[in-house]
């Protein structure tokens, strides 16, 4: 970096200079192993998609079993209004913005009506509206499928896999109440043992442990991995996290040493309990990073600047100020803009905050990002290597060469 800075001495930035914040994916770990319940991030994660494309498999009218292949695009109004929702509540969602469209759709309100009893002008509206119409209805079936599939995966012991997750990755249980060590083994030798649970499930639960809990015990990693019968990738993968800086083997000292402080407790303790919605206790540390970021309260120690700091943000709340760069909005504020009804064309305050991650981005932080951008009014860019999901990090992890 001090070397690409030497190349544009000569380079002048402009009255508000942008900060880049250049991290990777030791600052946490843990992240792409957690399952997130938002609807973007769950589809991708518990339906495999493929970039764009899902399939789902459903039955068609006859009853019979068959397997639809649904693209997703950033052009599909209803798809920016779901994909950051709770998938608790997509269903809901889909419900009533369905009756929204048959409300305000003239093609959808003859249709829910009796055909003779419709007036010809009202017909020839009707034939007006049918292109969006097709193209509406369409955007509704593919997202209940899609969430329908999502919620099937509840059934198959995905609920108990994400609690001990949470719990892990916490220190508290929904309740508020803090999680014992202990305990915790015990329930993941239980997952071990399970038939029902898959191969990947295991190993997500083993490595989320090794990263929560400041590792386990070697003779006590052996026997979990003999009785998960994982395969030399996914032994690899576990070794490998130490080059993410994780602690694998914790000696005798540091297994009787607590995984949180008290003050960490009694903010997920605070967290667990205000947060309305289910398995959603945790919280990428990168909110916490860029909202210190946001406000100037970021550890330079931690966060050393290459040259000069940048002068204090001038941070407005949500709704203050206006700005000359209107128009030059980051596309992670276009496209919140344009899922919320409620959105106005307002302009970020502050000068712009560029993020880029090396080793991946996650679809839950991405998801952090445009609530800060929200929140804050902030104008923030996020770059990195790709977007991984559990999966392709297991696999890249397993294919590190230490």
């Amino acid at each position: 970096m001090k070397g690409i800075l030497r190349e544009l001495q000569n380079f002048q930035p402009g009255d508000e200079p942008a900060t880049l914040l250049v991290l990777d994916r030791s600052m946490e770990p843990v992240v792409p192993l957690m399952h997130e319940f938002t609807y973007q991030a769950m589809l991708q994660d518990v339906l495999r998609a493929d970039g764009n494309k899902v399939k789902v498999r459903g039955r068609d009218q006859n009853g019979a079993m068959k397997d639809e292949e649904f693209e997703l695009s950033e052009d599909d109004e209803l798809y920016l209004q779901l994909r950051h929702e709770h998938i608790g509540v997509v269903k809901d969602r889909i419900n009533e913005l369905f009756q929204q469209f048959r409300k305000n759709n003239r093609m959808a309100g003859l249709k829910s009506k009796k055909a003779k009893d419709a007036t010809s002008a009202q017909m020839k509206d009707a034939i007006k509206d049918l292109p969006q119409y097709k193209k509406t209805a369409a955007s509704f079936y593919r997202h209940m499928s899609i969430a329908e599939a999502c919620l099937s995966k509840f059934s198959d012991g995905l609920l108990d896999i994400s609690e001990l997750e949470q719990d892990l990755a916490t220190g508290v249980t929904e309740a508020g109440v803090e999680v014992k060590r202990k305990e915790m083994q015990e329930r993941l030798t239980t997952m071990m043992l399970s038939e029902d649970v898959r191969s990947m499930d295991k190993l997500r639960l083993v490595m989320t442990y090794i990263i929560t809990q400041g590792g386990l015990k070697k003779d006590t990693r052996q026997k979990l991995l003999e009785k998960a019968n994982f395969s030399i990738e996914q032994k690899a993968a576990i070794m490998n996290l130490f080059t993410l800086g994780v602690t694998l083997a914790a000696s005798s000292r540091k297994s009787k040493a607590k995984a949180f402080t008290k003050e960490q407790i009694k903010l997920n303790k605070i967290h667990a309990e205000s947060v309305p919605l289910a398995l959603m206790r945790f919280v990428p540390r990168l909110k916490s990073v860029l909202e210190n970021q946001l406000r100037d309260e970021l550890d330079e120690s931690a966060f050393p600047y290459i040259g000069p700091a940048p002068p204090p943000r001038k941070l407005a709340s949500r709704g203050g100020g206006r700005s000359h760069r209107a128009a030059r909005s980051s596309r992670i504020r276009k496209t919140l803009r344009a899922s919320s009804e409620e959105s106005k064309e307002e302009a970020p305050c502050g000068p712009r905050l560029i993020v880029f991650i090396a080793g991946g981005i996650t679809y839950s932080e991405i998801r952090t990002i445009y609530e800060l951008c929200k929140d804050h009014n902030a104008d923030i860019v996020i770059g990195s290597t790709g977007t991984t999901k559990a999966e392709l990090y297991v696999k890249h992890l397993g294919a590190t060469r230490a």
